[in-house]
């Protein structure tokens, strides 16, 4: 700094002029020579101090002698400046941009904005909250930024069974160990089962009844309950109390499989005379009654025993009829014995047919017996002989004749 030898104001180092009142500044030695530089003015173009002009009339609007574009400001009288307020003459400031204010702002707010991003979407500052389902265990957690919620559930335990230990309805956590089974036995009505479960194995024994019948109730050798009603009679069979005769009915009665007991009874009807393998399927005493009410026989003579003399409905024809019985007193035999071999065979074959109602034949089956002494259909064979000069026919089941 270098002091104004008139005025006493301190002047820019370099300045050979005074700011303050103008006067000339003495020169100070220096072995280095530094630039001066004032901000706000360009350098770039230096004038001579030579070929400084100064043009007549050449004042700027202010009334001050314009200054040469490049003119070193320190080599500049200072009386070329406008004075200040105090009379002083001052070289001129170079105005600051207004506008660096305004970006530098701008560059800061644009700053804080990027930051301010960048920590909500990487959740380092979470604006809204996003919880995860609260646990028995854990408590609501934020998945972005790991706040906690609500407070865990706690477990919700179920009491532990035979079958499971303790557990949580919630999570299915278990705890501790299953219960042993308790079981109790099977009763007449119920199966073995466990009391703490209540599960059941194997089936109930079922009351085993003493001293009851069909009509009064037992007691059961297990429980000592008495039974609520009778056992009941089983079915058992039919048993023949009438035997059914060729012309009556007769009756049977169903007995009970227990005791016998007689459960029902019913009528049959009078059988039809068939065949039963070599024999008939009727007495003697049958026969003869059959011959009465169903053909019409007039039986006029049996004082003969086995032999009966007979008149036949249709044509008054007589004859004779004789029996033959097996051990069971069931024919198997019939004899027919009349006067010529038309008449023993024609009443033989009719005999026949209404013993088996599918025994058939004609005139030619008539003729055919006389001629080849037998006729054999449905099981029945009818065979004539008329060798010792009677005529005699006998009606007889086939098998019998095959013997």
């Amino acid at each position: 700094m270098s002091f104004c030898g008139n005025c006493g104001q301190k002047n820019d180092d370099g300045s050979k002029f005074c700011f303050h009142c103008g006067s000339p500044l003495a020169e100070e030695p220096s072995t280095v020579e530094a630039p001066v530089n004032i901000p706000g003015v360009d350098y770039t173009h230096e004038i001579p101090s030579a070929e400084k002009t100064e043009e007549p009339g050449a004042v700027g609007g202010n009334g001050v002698t314009d200054i040469t574009e490049g003119a070193d400001i320190h080599e500049i009288p200072p009386e070329v400046y406008p004075p200040n307020d105090e009379g002083a003459y001052q070289p001129p400031v170079k105005k600051k941009n207004s506008k660096t204010p305004i970006i530098i702002a701008a560059a800061v707010v644009v700053i804080l904005a990027v930051v301010a991003a960048v920590l909500i979407l990487t959740h380092t500052i979470c604006l809204f909250h996003e919880y995860s389902e609260p646990t028995c265990e854990e408590a609501a957690t934020c998945v972005y930024c790991e706040k906690e919620g609500d407070s865990a559930l706690g477990h919700a335990w179920t009491d532990a069974t035979c079958e499971v230990p303790k557990t949580c309805i919630r999570c299915q956590k278990t705890e501790g160990d299953k219960l042993p089974h308790s079981w109790k036995d099977a009763t007449c009505v119920a199966p073995k089962f466990c009391e703490n479960c209540s599960i059941a194995e194997g089936e109930a024994l079922g009351h085993e009844w003493q001293g009851g019948s069909c009509t009064e109730p037992g007691r059961c050798v297990r429980c000592g309950i008495e039974g609520d009603e009778p056992a009941g009679h089983i079915d058992g069979e039919w048993v023949v109390d009438t035997e059914a005769t060729l012309v009556k009915g007769g009756s049977e009665s169903l007995l009970c499989a227990e005791c016998d007991e007689v459960i029902d009874t019913r009528m049959t009807i009078a059988k039809d005379p068939a065949v039963n393998g070599t024999a008939f399927n009727f007495t003697e005493a049958e026969f003869v009654e059959w011959l009465e009410v169903y053909l019409g026989f007039s039986i006029i003579d049996s004082s003969a025993g086995e032999v009966y003399s007979f008149v036949t409905s249709a044509g008054g024809y007589k004859g004779d009829i004789a029996v033959e019985c097996d051990e069971t007193g069931n024919v198997y035999a019939i004899g027919i014995l009349m006067d010529d071999a038309t008449t023993t065979i024609t009443t033989a074959m009719g005999l026949a047919s209404n013993i088996n109602p599918v025994f058939y034949y004609g005139e030619d089956d008539i003729a055919a017996v006389y001629e080849d002494g037998y006729y054999t259909d449905a099981l029945l064979t009818v065979a004539y002989d008329d060798s010792d000069g009677f005529c005699i026919a006998v009606i007889a089941p086939e098998a019998w004749f095959n013997e």
